[in-house]
């Protein structure tokens, strides 16, 4: 997906459901979705790769059936092999991993694709883009973490911006070979979405922003807001 025009449609939001009420999850689930969420962001965390552990294949399993929502999961695992094919079969669409293990890139990006499962890379903020430039042409989605990854409710780092400029311009050096997607997640609201979009973004991953709210529409439709 690649997106040409000068003024582009709204980005996609992906609705992070770390911060959702989990007693009452399906609902919060629902409420995004008829508020105007793109997809589903689930972070799958280890206690290893991040301090923190989240939840995995068997959770995914249980919300798929109620909803169509894109989901878009977040592999911060230290040996993302034993989960992939429980995700896939759980019902994730797209598997971000975190671009400073060692991997395989273009083999596991072969595979996924066999699969119809979209490939995507993390950089977390000190992570360099230089550190994926070399394979980035397998990937169908770059995410830029803005925050430290494993912790929800964090500010957004306004120092991971020039990545964002560095990987819209090897996307237009790739040309017809790959249009990755472009995505950032940490801290995303209102007060830094225009200049988040402006450069180019395509998604927007957003939690507290989304189920911290009083009206999850006029969240969202706030960070739909923004045109370039």
């Amino acid at each position: 997906m690649k997106m040409t025009s000068a003024k582009k449609p709204f980005p996609i939001v992906s609705a992070s459901i770390l911060a959702a009420d989990f007693s009452r999850l399906r609902e919060e689930i629902d409420a995004a979705g008829q508020a105007g969420a793109d997809w589903l962001h689930l972070d799958v965390m280890d206690g290893h790769f991040v301090p923190n552990i989240s939840f995995g294949p068997g959770l995914i399993n249980k919300i798929r059936p109620h909803t169509s929502l894109v989901f878009d999961a977040h592999l911060m695992i230290s040996n993302p092999d034993p989960f992939i094919d429980r995700l896939i079969e759980a019902g994730a669409q797209w598997l971000t991993f975190p671009a400073e293990l060692e991997l395989d890139w273009q083999d596991l990006a072969e595979s996924l694709h066999s699969q119809n499962i979209k490939t995507g890379v993390a950089l977390n903020p000190e992570t360099p883009v230089e550190f994926i430039k070399d394979s980035v042409q397998y990937f169908d989605l770059v995410l830029v973490m803005a925050v430290q990854p494993g912790f929800g409710g964090q500010s957004f780092n306004p120092e991971i911006l020039p990545k964002i400029d560095k990987l819209r311009k090897i996307r237009q050096d790739l040309s017809e070979k790959n249009s990755f997607l472009i995505s950032v997640d940490g801290g995303v609201n209102s007060e830094n979405i225009t200049q988040i979009v402006a450069r180019g973004v395509d998604i927007v991953v957003a939690g507290s922003f989304i189920f911290q709210s009083d009206d999850y529409k006029l969240a969202i439709d706030m960070l739909k807001s923004t045109r370039c």
